[in-house]
């Protein structure tokens, strides 16, 4: 028996076994069903296309539920005749690969899209869209186009406000989702491209501001420590590649910020009480990366 309760048939690797094939199943379906409850978000934005042209919707564990329904048949069957110590920690793993989604860091503009603005039947990308519904269409478009991500999340239109459960588990969420997201997409709205970058880390002003806003958000820190991976996008969304280099430098400088962070984030409700003084932290680490 090992120790997820699934009778196991041991050979001769060492601490390795082989699951019985109907309590493997049972175990697959399992913890598919508890990570979709527990590991993504309540809603994620589903994003597809059809002959008139890329849409989007808002959707909830249910549908993603039935969407990748098929996925624990195929990891059952990837996983029938394979040798394992850890049986759970692997099919977690592998059930994250196939949930993939892309998750959004941003700053808030005056107007966002909410959850009351968004519909679960497909909207069609908006040629001419106003400022808040441009961000989120280029968001889902980065996700699906660059990323292969069918899914998205933003925090602007996938919370109900209006529910303060549904809001308070949100908070007390959003490093896991941050976590298990795929690739997390940061869009830097107030630096163009790569030379006004360059020009921020001198301590010149760019457009009024000397460091972008993005970067002295209370949420930025945990943005940049939760996700896998993290890509950056400029004013009119062009990729800043350099900027991953560049902030790993700053994170390798701020490791006892990284140590507190990890130590605090999934405990917190409110994003002011992760780390004391994130903004200080990550303006001045930002503003010494010229010397």
């Amino acid at each position: 028996m090992g120790t997820s309760g699934v009778p196991m048939a041991v050979d001769d690797w060492i601490g390795a076994s082989r699951a019985d094939d109907n309590d493997l199943k049972d175990l697959v379906g399992k913890l598919f069903e508890e990570y979709i409850v527990n590991e993504i978000p309540i809603r994620l934005i589903h994003i597809s296309e059809d002959s008139q042209g890329p849409n989007f919707k808002l959707v909830d564990r249910t549908f993603v539920e039935e969407h990748f329904k098929s996925v624990p048949n195929e990891i059952y069957e990837e996983f029938r005749d394979k040798r394992l110590v850890d049986w759970e920690d692997s099919i977690r793993e592998r059930v994250k690969k196939a949930l993939r989604y892309a998750i959004f860091s941003h700053r808030w503009l005056s107007s966002e899209p909410s959850y009351q603005d968004m519909s679960t039947e497909p909207m069609k990308f908006r040629a001419e869209p106003e400022p808040k519904w441009k961000k989120l269409q280029e968001f889902c478009r980065k996700a699906k186009d660059d990323h292969g991500c069918e899914f998205a999340w933003s925090d602007t239109c996938c919370i109900d406000k209006t529910k303060s459960a549904e809001l308070d588990e949100s908070i007390r969420s959003m490093f896991r989702w941050y976590r298990n997201s795929y690739i997390c997409i940061a869009h830097l709205s107030e630096t163009g491209n790569l030379a006004a970058l360059e020009r921020q880390q001198r301590g010149e002003k760019v457009g009024g501001a000397k460091v972008d806003t993005w970067f002295t958000r209370g949420w930025t820190l945990q943005e940049l420590l939760a996700p896998p991976q993290i890509k950056f996008y400029g004013t009119n969304w062009e990729p800043l590649v350099p900027l991953d280099e560049f902030l790993s430098k700053i994170l390798n400088r701020s490791h006892l910020a990284q140590i507190e962070c990890r130590k605090r984030c999934c405990g917190h409700r409110r994003g002011e009480q992760l780390v004391p003084k994130i903004s200080h932290i990550l303006s001045s680490e930002y503003s010494m990366s010229a010397s």
